[in-house]
């Protein structure tokens, strides 16, 4: 699963912005991710940390 993540946000650069969070989670999303995973790879991705909390609220959001 961490891998499918990494993978899928590769050509976003390091750190990944706030400004790409919607981006980052559509990526995960089109690599088959469910909303539990997309939180427990968050932490490891190369985001910064506006983006993290960013893409955290909108993936609680997502459908269990």
């Amino acid at each position: 699963m961490l891998f499918l993540a990494r993978a899928a946000v590769a050509d976003l650069g390091s750190p990944i912005p706030d400004t790409a969070v919607t981006r980052v989670l559509d990526a995960l999303l089109a690599e088959g991710l469910e909303r539990d995973e997309v939180l427990a790879v968050l932490p490891d991705l190369p985001l910064e940390p506006t983006a993290e909390a960013d893409l955290r609220r909108l993936a609680e959001r997502l459908p269990d």
